[in-house]
């Protein structure tokens, strides 16, 4: 792969390449097969150049359908993509309860509890999605491309159990979700997000919340996982509910894995 191919376009926010993942057994994850990203709603030319060159042949769409309509993709046209739209719930999405949840207590405290409760949500509402991503995956759509608004919370859950479907052990399953950090925009993002907090809880009460909805933490992707235990007895338990059967993972597998 080019130089060009890998450089991150920059109307993507937090791209970045699954590849180079260790996996338990000694393999990785191939370069240039997933990736992730923020929203596409701000590509220019020269993005699309670069996506071009990286041959995307699946865009995995995790945004709900008010956040499609509010920032619609800007895709090159000539790029032959299948789209595979989820509309997994989130803040940003206008989710009433979760809004409520900001509304009734508009401190940092309450913008954790109301980001816990979005990732205990998260199981349920992606097990529908998955079965298909797992199908295309195992089928060579490759490469793919997983995106949500911020490419935090939703991508960072469904990477999560990508990573595990192909063997990441927790503590990488972990790296790779905090290292998500390093590619955040924070003091962009914070500002883009009080924005339409101020909306819902006031300035002052938005300029406290900004920067912990824009962070992530481990407890978040915790809560994910607690719940799947709870609900299912393992995350391998849970993802074979999710249409994962064990000759399917060995075929992800081939096409996403090689030796070191």
């Amino acid at each position: 792969m080019t130089a060009s191919a890998t450089t991150p376009p920059s109307g993507l926010k937090v791209f970045r390449d699954l590849g180079g993942t260790p996996t338990a057994d000694g393999r990785r994850i191939r370069s240039g097969r997933i990736f992730r990203s923020g929203d596409l709603s701000a590509l220019n030319a020269a993005d699309h150049d670069r996506l071009r060159a990286l041959g995307i042949r699946l865009v995995c769409d995790l945004r709900s359908e008010f956040e499609r309509t509010a920032r619609p993709s800007q895709w090159p046209e000539d790029l032959q993509t299948e789209w595979l739209v989820a509309g997994l719930l989130d803040v940003r999405s206008g989710h009433v309860d979760l809004r409520r949840m900001l509304i009734e207590d508009p401190t940092p405290a309450g913008v954790r509890r109301m980001l816990i409760a979005t990732y205990e949500a998260l199981p349920a509402a992606a097990a529908p999605l998955l079965p298909q991503l797992f199908e295309r995956l195992a089928n060579d759509e490759l490469p793919a491309l997983i995106h949500c608004s911020a490419g935090k919370d939703r991508t960072g859950f469904i990477c999560a159990c990508i990573q595990h479907a192909l063997g990441v052990d927790r503590e990488q399953i972990h790296a790779h979700y905090l290292a998500t950090r390093e590619h955040l925009a924070i003091d962009a993002m914070a500002s883009r997000i009080a924005e339409r907090l101020r909306e819902v809880v006031g300035d002052a009460a938005a300029r406290q919340m900004v920067r912990v909805l824009a962070d992530v933490e481990a407890e978040y992707l915790d809560a994910a996982f607690d719940r799947i235990d709870q609900d299912h007895g393992s995350i391998t338990g849970y993802l074979r509910t999710c249409g994962l059967t064990p000759p399917l993972e060995q075929q992800m597998r081939a096409q996403l894995l090689e030796d070191v």
